[in-house]
């Protein structure tokens, strides 16, 4: 069993000394080295770009920036969970395993040759928030009772808030002596500012916050001051805060399933963050319970949220699948949406258990999303980056192969003479994948599908290739509305959506049981000064009401003025 590092308990002050930071520094190589090795490349790096001394290119800087942030998140978890489960020498090993990984990144990008893409950045930053995950908390195993799991982690939220302190210190001295060296010699050099910065800013904090790490081969009574105030947060503020965010998401379940209709996309993200609230509720009101000492009532507080919480978030993931479920038949697969599925998922899995046992173990919870999402992340071809363009592709590729596309790469030409042989919705749904797959810098993911040297936009895409009339009002002529005209004893403003379909040859809609005919036709062929008429029910006896237009919004494809994707009235509903 590796010793204990020296207490830092009560020395906080002492960090801000030059002889204690270097200590600080001395001791992090000492227990980190891989981990110094990675943020000190880092710094060199970013030193050397700021002073202009290397200019690597736009692939060979992103690769770098990339792999030297998964090393070092990377070599401090193996780090922490090899002294966790007693790897002794193979530790060495799997350090080396490591650095093997992160050249094998930086590798395989340089062999790519094209800059990134926004959607392999959805991967890594997966890849990154697992790493981090799995350096906070501990493997739930057998040996390792919950109160030190605890007592672990609060030990490493501590570390980050001291590191984090210290970063804000030093960055606004750094600050104040680049100012007073610019107003009192006129030495405005922005790079000397820079370099301070990543030096004391970020590189002194980094060295701080992993000496402070709590050692996890050692049971420590660490952590225990920092996760007693985490704990009076979770009861006092974030409990609370939880409780009233659920309540408004049930109230909008409540509601679509009383209209049934089905719930907006954006809900699974809201669920999404309200699952992730519960769960550090429960982390951190689980610290009541490890402690000998609390209070009563915050035992049983902790003691009931711990039972039931889970319990309360399952509707609202039912609610989370439905969502995210309807996208995905609706727009298809994309990384993004996968990863969405894949939290819905593994939350299921999580309430569960936490639900049925008996003593749940929280850091089981954790282990299993740095796992699951670790894996989906950057296993090489069947990562969810890979899996959802391939999938984006597919269906952008069978959407114009049934538009009459033979063969592929396609022109841009091209492109946009199938885009206006397809219905509206269609054309915009493959403009907007092509807008989702494609970047600034990098055109690869859009190579096999059309041939284009800049950016691709959806709006750019879709103005081409469709007219909109939008917003058109017309001021009425030949019906004065105010007062309410003479023959009629009320008037009301209504406005409705029209299908885009004809049925029986007409467009119509009803409004309080009476049927109107739309002539829309007529309607986008008006000039700005032409007056819109009445439209009168179809009613067998004499009508008695009338529908007044007084605006419309019609869009439709170029290559068919009759074939309409959305159509919008506004207007006064007149009755006798």
């Amino acid at each position: 069993m590796e010793k204990p590092l020296p207490s830092t308990k009560g020395k906080f002050l002492h960090l801000f000394s030059p002889r204690r930071l270097g200590m600080e520094i001395a001791l992090a190589w000492a227990m980190y080295p891989i981990t110094i090795v990675f943020i000190g490349i880092s710094a060199l790096y970013a030193i050397l770009l700021t002073w202009d001394a290397i200019n690597p290119s736009a692939v060979v800087g992103e690769a770098s920036a990339v792999s030297l942030a998964l090393g070092s998140l990377f070599s401090l978890a193996v780090y922490q969970w090899g002294r966790c489960l007693q790897a002794g020498s193979r530790l060495v090993t799997m350090q080396v395993v490591v650095v093997i990984f992160s050249a094998l990144n930086f590798v395989a990008l340089i062999a790519l040759n094209k800059p990134l893409t926004g959607v392999a950045y959805i991967g890594y930053g997966a890849a990154y928030t697992a790493l981090c995950v799995a350096i906070v908390f501990l493997p739930a195993l057998r040996g390792l009772g919950i109160s030190r799991q605890w007592r672990y982690t609060m030990g490493v939220l501590g570390a980050a808030a001291t590191g984090f302190v210290i970063m804000l210190v030093l960055a606004i001295a750094v600050m104040i002596v680049i100012t007073t060296l610019i107003l009192l010699f006129n030495i405005n050099e922005y790079r000397l500012y820079i370099t301070l910065e990543i030096l004391f800013a970020l590189v002194l904090p980094s060295m701080v916050f992993i000496r402070r790490l709590p050692n996890p081969a050692v049971v420590e009574a660490g952590g225990e001051a920092f996760g007693r105030t985490v704990a009076a947060f979770c009861k006092n503020v974030l409990l609370p805060l939880v409780l009233i965010y659920g309540a408004i998401l049930y109230v909008y379940a409540a509601k679509i399933l009383l209209i049934w209709e089905l719930p907006k996309g954006m809900v699974s993200w809201m669920v999404t963050g309200l699952v992730c609230a519960v769960l550090v509720a429960m982390y951190g009101l689980q610290g009541y319970l490890c402690l000998s000492d609390s209070k009563v009532s915050a035992k049983r507080i902790a003691s009931f949220a711990m039972r039931w919480l889970p319990l309360v978030v399952v509707p609202l993931l039912v609610l989370m699948s439905v969502a995210i479920l309807y996208r995905i038949g609706q727009y298809g697969i994309t990384p993004s949406r996968l990863y969405v599925l894949t939290f819905n998922i593994w939350a299921y899995c999580a309430v569960i258990y936490l639900y049925i046992a008996k003593v749940p173990r929280l850091n089981m919870v954790a282990s299993s999303f740095a796992l699951v999402f670790l894996i989906t992340s950057v296993i090489p071809g069947l990562n969810y980056s890979t899996i959802g363009i391939r999938a984006i592709q597919s269906k952008i590729i069978k959407e114009l192969r049934e538009a009459g596309a033979e063969h592929f790469p396609l022109k841009y030409t091209e492109l946009e003479q199938l885009l206006r042989q397809m219905p509206n919705d269609r054309a915009e749904s493959v403009a907007d994948d092509l807008d989702y797959l494609d970047d600034w810098t990098n055109h690869s993911n859009v190579a096999p599908i059309v041939t284009h040297s800049s950016r691709i936009y959806k709006w750019e895409l879709i103005t081409e290739v469709i007219n909109v009339v939008a917003g058109r009002s017309v001021d009425l002529k030949t019906v004065p509305l105010s007062p309410v005209p003479e023959g009629f004893s009320s008037l009301e403003y209504k406005e409705r959506s029209l299908p885009t379909a004809r049925v029986d040859g007409q467009y119509s809609m009803t409004i309080d049981s009476v049927k109107f005919v739309v002539p829309v036709d007529s309607m986008v062929r008006l000039d700005e000064a032409d007056a819109l008429v009445p439209v009168w029910t179809e009613a067998a006896q004499p009508a008695n009401a009338s529908y007044v237009i007084t605006g419309f919004v019609a869009e439709w494809n170029d290559a068919d003025t009759l074939r309409y994707s959305r159509i919008k009235v506004t207007g006064y509903l007149l009755k006798k």
